[in-house]
């Protein structure tokens, strides 16, 4: 849904977090000046890890502002990721450009 959500609205967020997401071709053409943060488990069952690292790779060809952690041995649950204060800094030092 994030992506999704980022998509549709992708002048009003100065960033995000994304944990576990799916995207489409489309989403990526709309998504691609929103500084993001995306966090993948190399287990997940419901989003495979080629698939999230098939949309870094996209996103880093088009010169978007976006860093990827993977975390190893673990599934869908990556609540962890919220926990991390370098995630909480990154996200409160982004700034959207009114128009």
């Amino acid at each position: 849904g994030a992506y999704g959500f980022l998509s549709y609205y992708p002048d009003t967020f100065a960033a995000a977090a994304v944990l576990c997401g799916i995207w489409t071709e489309e989403d990526v053409k709309k998504i691609v000046k929103t500084p993001l943060w995306i966090f993948q488990g190399d287990l997940d069952p419901h989003y495979p890890v080629g698939n999230v690292r098939e949309l870094v790779g996209k996103l880093k060809k088009k010169n978007a502002s976006v860093q990827y952690t993977e975390y190893p041995n673990t599934g869908h649950d990556l609540k962890k990721a919220y926990y991390s204060e370098d995630v909480w800094a990154w996200m409160f030092a982004q700034k959207r450009i009114l128009k």
